[in-house]
């Protein structure tokens, strides 16, 4: 949400991607949390999660959800809170892709 040109974030907004760039799949804070996820640093992508009031469980059900529209599969295992090693490298390039 924008208020007076300053981006300020609600719960619902940590899931929603800007509006304004149709090139962009993930939000943010998905943007963040995946990274955390794909090093294999479940501990701060729950921080992180924590600190902005949701589960982390529904932040990788979120991008699950989106990467199901995308790729046409899920690409993180919610129980192990994992990537899974065959998406990694696309993930990685759509994640460059999106950053630029």
């Amino acid at each position: 949400m924008l208020i007076d040109g300053v981006e300020i974030f609600c719960e619902e907004d940590i899931y929603e991607t800007v509006e304004t760039d149709k090139n962009v799949l993930f939000s943010d804070f998905e943007r963040r949390v995946l990274l955390y996820l794909i090093e294999g640093d479940t501990q701060s992508a729950t921080q992180i999660c924590q600190a902005e009031g949701v589960f982390v469980e529904s932040v990788i059900s979120a991008i699950n959800e989106k990467s199901l529209d995308y790729f046409g599969d899920i690409i993180l295992d919610t129980a192990l809170k994992k990537i899974y090693d065959d998406y990694i490298e696309e993930v990685v390039e759509l994640l460059h892709k999106e950053i630029k």
